[in-house]
């Protein structure tokens, strides 16, 4: 399987993932992509829910395969 890495940028700083994980697809890179989002998202305290998150997942060899990005904005 295809071991891919998780770049997480947000208001806070930025992560470069050097573990990465192993995925079987297309697929499950861009659920897993979704599923950090949600994740960053859901761990920020209710006040503060505004700004934006990026996540980019590169495969081994670096190359950028997928980035899910989420703003959030009061209207």
């Amino acid at each position: 399987m295809p071991r891919f890495f998780f770049d997480v940028e947000t208001a806070a700083g930025s992560i470069t993932d050097t573990a990465g994980i192993d995925l079987p697809d297309h697929p499950a890179l861009v659920r897993e992509v979704i599923d950090l989002l949600q994740y960053l998202v859901g761990d920020m305290p209710s006040d503060e829910r505004h700004g934006s998150a990026s996540v980019k997942a590169r495969s081994e060899d670096g190359n950028f395969r997928y980035e899910g990005i989420i703003k959030l904005d009061t209207l």
